[in-house]
């Protein structure tokens, strides 16, 4: 009867330390399943550069067409210009664009384009070699400065055809130009083309003018516009 309260109680000793390994194994698992659950990952912090805004995203502002405001402040021109049965159309259709059209030529009647520095100021036809065929002279002014006009012209070969006048350019420190700072018309006057603008000394304007005359030439394979001599007036 000893023997076999003994082994009751040893056999209840071995029982209740399985329960309570089995309780700590439990346990342990459930803080490993818990420690092993996945955290919601937080967002890396964006640099300077990556939390600047991308050219989508950035609120632009309209630039300033400054195209447009050029096309505002220009109005499109057209002359026309008859000698005889020969006609010329001059059209400056836009900034820095000359467009001639001829008709009644026998050969060719094909408008040309050129492209010149300023818009139209005015125009003329006339015949300063008095060879019986005209000529068209377009008078251009630069927007710049006192703005400074240049002469375009071209010249009827024999009513056939036509082509541009050649307009030798000055040369740096010419007499010429002696005194220049824009400001210069043209008229007709004799057959001749007299350019006329004010004189300036030391950035003053002298209160006199430089006149320079032009008369056309025949080069070897077109006509020229040469300045022929000048004059303080």
């Amino acid at each position: 009867m000893k023997y076999y309260h003994l082994l009751l109680l040893f056999l209840l000793t071995i029982s209740l330390s399985c329960g309570q390994n089995k309780s700590k194994a439990g346990q342990s698992q459930s803080e490993a399943e818990t420690t092993s659950e996945p955290q919601p990952e937080q967002a890396p912090e964006k640099t300077r550069e990556e939390s600047m805004p991308t050219p989508q995203e950035e609120v632009t502002k309209p630039a300033e067409n400054l195209s447009k405001v050029q096309q505002l402040a220009f109005k499109p021109t057209q002359r026309m210009l008859s000698s005889g049965k020969v006609q010329f159309i001059i059209d400056n259709p836009a900034i820095h664009q000359l467009k001639i059209t001829p008709s009644g030529l026998e050969v060719r009647n094909e408008p040309m384009e050129k492209t010149v520095d300023g818009t139209l100021e005015d125009a003329f036809i006339t015949d300063l070699d008095k060879d019986g065929f005209p000529e068209v002279y377009c008078i251009v002014r630069s927007r710049e400065g006192l703005g400074e006009a240049n002469i375009v012209g071209f010249a009827s070969y024999r009513n056939r055809s036509y082509g541009e006048i050649y307009v030798p350019p000055f040369p740096e420190g010419s007499p010429y130009m002696k005194g220049y700072k824009g400001g210069d018309f043209y008229v007709l006057e004799n057959k001749r083309i007299l350019r006329e603008f004010p004189i300036f000394q030391g950035g003053q304007d002298t209160g006199k003018k430089r006149r320079i005359i032009y008369e056309l030439q025949r080069g070897e394979t077109s006509f020229v516009l040469k300045a022929t001599g000048q004059e303080e007036i």
